[in-house]
């Protein structure tokens, strides 16, 4: 027994490491998911369709507030955001997988996993540690790129201690800001009507992260206070996030974005979601109260109803209608007397002699 389960084990080992040495196109499914709905979202905001509410939420997709922006100054600067001294003492695990600010670490976060659609592409798709995953094999991809477009395989977006301040990448972040997300911030061409289709299937490509000891896990771990931040966490790419740090750029952690639905600010994706719902009812209620017009207009109103001829009292009698009466039935006694072939003239003589004698 105790040799199988050995073997058993060991083939477990082999299976998995063959799984992750196979894995060789890196976040490539969730960066398409994610730049089909960026577009998608251009789309739909370039042509300024729908209501406030899901104007407001591609303006979170795209710009990270409800306010906007210029979508030319977007595609064409790269954000000081990644530039300035925050990102510099900050891990990537703050901007990537970390919860909002006021989480269990209590940092200052310039911006969150959830911040916008660019943003999440800068998480996905920027090399971490060395160059990872790059660094590990030459045919390696991350987001379908390979390391010349990625800004090299030696170096990525990553902090090397945990008490350091010295967070490198940054020419890897720009190469990832010009040859991932610059092109998903350009439109599809199909004004957004494809708009629902690119968020489910974005949808499906996030990883909800929920096992069945977690509240008490996170609980016993940081307190009641912040256990149920941690509890509903949705994953996109590759990474094993810890109860501490998610999404560092190393290859414990990952390439990857982690996102909390119900801590604030909420994601981009959950107002885009609500407002997408939103929509759909409206249209649903507009489709019936068309529906319930053209039926009231195909049906006839009082005034086109046919009327009948009113009915006359059959108790007035007039002098015209005796005689007819009287035609009538000497009619039909000369009918009747017809068919039964006997004469009427024989009665008749007999009734006058009766009355000679």
């Amino acid at each position: 027994m105790m040799t199988m389960k050995l073997w058993m084990v060991v083939m477990v080992m082999v299976v998995g490491v063959g799984a992750f040495e196979g894995n060789r196109d890196y976040n490539v499914k969730e960066y398409e998911a994610l730049c089909a709905v960026l577009k998608a979202a251009v789309s739909a905001f370039q042509s300024n369709r729908g209501s406030e509410g899901l104007k407001q939420a591609l303006h979170r997709t795209i710009f990270g507030n409800k306010t906007g922006g210029n979508l030319q100054t977007l595609r064409s600067t790269f954000p000081t955001d990644y530039e300035g001294h925050e990102i510099h003492d900050t891990p990537r695990s703050l901007w990537c997988g970390d919860p909002p600010e006021g989480g269990y670490n209590e940092e200052s976060q310039v911006r969150t996993s959830g911040h916008s659609a660019p943003h999440g592409l800068l998480c996905l798709c920027t090399t971490g540690k060395g160059g990872w995953p790059l660094s590990r094999d030459p045919g390696t991809t991350l987001c379908g790129k390979d390391k010349s477009a990625l800004g090299g395989a030696s170096e990525g977006w990553v902090r090397l201690t945990d008490w350091s301040d010295d967070v490198k990448g940054k020419e890897q972040r720009e190469a990832t800001w010009d040859n991932v997300t610059r092109p998903c911030l350009h439109e599809d061409g199909r004004k957004g009507e494809n708009l629902n289709d690119a968020f489910k299937k974005f949808k499906v490509a996030l990883v909800r992260k929920l096992d069945d000891d977690s509240e008490n896990k996170y609980t016993e771990t940081m307190g009641p206070k912040f256990a149920n931040m941690y509890i509903n966490r949705y994953q996109l790419g590759n990474g094993n996030p810890s109860k501490e740090r998610a999404c560092d750029g190393t290859p414990e952690l990952g390439i990857c974005l982690l996102y909390y639905d119900n801590m604030y600010p909420l994601p981009w994706w959950k107002d885009l979601e609500d407002a997408l719902n939103e929509e759909e009812r409206e249209k649903r209620r507009q489709e019936e109260i068309r529906k319930q017009e053209s039926q009231s207009k195909q049906q006839p109103h009082s005034s086109e109803l046919p009327h009948a001829e009113p009915l006359k009292s059959s108790l007035t009698t007039t002098h015209d209608t005796k005689q007819k009466n009287q035609e009538s039935d000497t009619a039909q006694f000369s009918i009747i007397n017809m068919k039964s072939g006997t004469s009427i003239t024989t009665p008749l003589r007999l009734l006058s002699a009766a009355f000679l004698i």
